[in-house]
């Protein structure tokens, strides 16, 4: 699977509460079989933190972030300079310290 234009997807996961849904569960797992995929998740949760790199048995490209890391999980993906833009407007809107 890939993003637009050829790229490899990244995914940007930054949860607004608990462990995933059900229903968020499932797209991670049809995900997770695609080649070229990289995921960065962005929690201060310990346990989300925690599944997340259980996660890393299946998916070699995935990495865990505190919030104060952003910066770092932004390098992880190789996103571009738009990219972190948005990611940056996301996360200064919806995170929760």
């Amino acid at each position: 699977m890939r993003g637009h234009r050829g790229e490899a997807l990244k995914v940007l996961v930054i949860p607004m509460g608990g462990a995933p849904t059900p229903a968020q569960q499932l797209k991670i797992t049809r995900l997770r079989m695609h080649r070229g995929l990289t995921i960065a998740v962005i929690s201060s949760s310990v346990g989300v933190r925690f599944v997340a790199s259980s996660m890393a048995l299946f998916t070699r490209q995935i990495r865990t972030f505190v919030p104060s890391e952003f910066s770092n999980a932004c390098a992880f993906l190789a996103l571009t300079e738009a990219q972190v833009q948005s990611a940056t407007a996301f996360f200064a809107r919806h995170h929760r310290t």
